[in-house]
Order: C-alpha cells, then structure tokens, then sequence
C-alpha cells in the first residue's frame, strides 16, 4: 500500500510500543521512498531515538509569529517574555496547537512531504485534537482563527490525516483502546487504524516446558483475539530480539 495520507499519528495506552511501531512505519515509507519526517513532540530519551525530529515549542511559536507580523526582533521579543511564557505553558492545549501548525505549515510548504508523528498517550491525544476546536472558539475570527480552522479541518480529512491505535493483547489495554478508538471517530470522523503489539500467542512459544503463567497468559490471549478478531486491523507478534521489526509487519 502506498498510504496516499500526509499526516500519521500513532497513539495508545502508554508502554504498548507506539514508539517503536511508529519508527518503523517511518522506515517503511523511507523504503518506498516518501521524502518522510518522524517527529515526536516529548524529549528525546534514548540513542536508539535518533532518528527523532523535535520541535522546540518556543521555536515553533516564534516562526509562526515572525510570518504573521513580518519581524524576527518582534517575534523573539514576544517569545521571549514571561507573559508569553506563562500562555504557552499554563493554557490547555495551546502547545498542541503550536505544534500542530508548525506540522500544517511544513507540509503546506512541501507538497511532496509525509509526516509520522509519535504522538503523545490516549488523554494527551484528545487534549491535542481538542486544541484546535476549542482555540478555534476562542479566537472567534481574525488570522489567527482562519489558521486554526485550517488545522482542524485536516484532522479531519481521512485523505489527509490517518490515526493508528496501538494496543497489548490484555483485555484491560483493548478496552482503551477501544474507548480512544470511539473518541477518535466522534472528534474527526474516522475510523483509525486498530493495531494489537506484542503478541506472545502467535510466537514459537508453548508446548512442553512452558512455565504455567506463560501457558495461562497464552489461553488469555487467544481467547481475547478471538473475540476481537474482526475488529483488529493488524496483530504484531512478539519478537524476542531487539532487532527492527519493520520487515515482519504487513502494513496496511
């Protein structure tokens, strides 16, 4: 598939692997040779993340208000002050509509563009689609209004922006991930993408040997994906190595 979207976000319950998926989704579309950027919006916390692109909200905040009134001294006055400071971080969602409109604008400038984004956990992912309606609201009209619309239109647009959910074959996890699945449709209209990670049932794991919470994990797990099955997009086995993964998983 040649995934025509401009825009991926993987989200989830936090420790299923999104991190992990999504860098590898970045790779498999470097493969098919998408000019693609992998961006995550947290602090880089490994070696292994190198590969990360990250926005320094102050800097993201500063351009957009350099275009808007045509003076780089203005906007890094303002930036700099505590007053803006203060907004950027003690007003809900407004660092998410930052970022979100330096994501708009890069692809906007570069037609040819793809972005994966590891996005933050199933709250902070509704807070970040959440921003660009409720500032939407705020502003009323003006520049700053036309802007937001834009933003929350292409969160919207299943042509544009695709969602994956990823999730660990536990019933707890599934259900969180069904929660933030039913979110996702009543916010921007699509379904996205449901992903189970981490699946000990389908590796080479059982038989004789087997310790007994293995085996009890096992049955768990195959009874859950057998009643999940239909409504599971993709099942990534687990992989004992930490070697990438891209190459065993059937993107679609």
């Amino acid at each position: 598939m040649s995934f025509e979207q401009r825009l991926f976000f993987f989200t989830g319950k936090g420790g299923v692997g999104k991190s992990t998926l999504s860098l590898e989704f970045y790779r498999h579309l470097k493969k098919l040779s998408h000019e693609v950027l992998f961006l995550n919006l947290s602090p880089l916390k490994s070696e292994h993340e190198k590969e990360y692109s990250n926005f320094v909200l102050e800097d993201c905040a500063r351009d957009y208000i350099e275009k808007k009134l045509k003076s780089r001294v203005v906007a890094t006055w303002i930036t700099k002050s505590s007053f803006f400071k203060s907004i950027l971080n003690m007003v809900p969602g407004f660092s998410y509509l930052v970022y979100l409109g330096k994501i708009t604008e890069m692809l906007d400038e570069n037609p040819k563009l793809k972005i994966v984004v590891d996005a933050p956990a199933s709250g902070h992912m509704l807070t970040l689609l959440e921003s660009a309606e409720n500032f939407k609201n705020i502003f009323g009209e003006g520049i700053v209004y036309d802007d937001t619309m834009k933003i929350a239109r292409k969160l919207c647009d299943k042509d544009f922006t695709r969602y994956f959910v990823v999730s660990l074959p536990f019933e707890i996890a599934w259900k969180e991930a069904v929660e933030l699945k039913n979110e996702l449709l009543n916010r921007t209209g699509q379904l996205p993408t449901m992903i189970v990670n981490q699946i000990l049932a389908s590796s080479a794991i059982d038989g004789e040997g087997v310790p007994l919470t293995i085996k009890k994990k096992l049955d768990l797990e195959r009874k859950l994906l057998s009643e999940i099955k239909d409504e599971v997009d993709l099942m990534i086995p687990h992989y004992l190595t930490n070697s990438h993964q891209e190459e065993n998983i059937a993107w679609k």
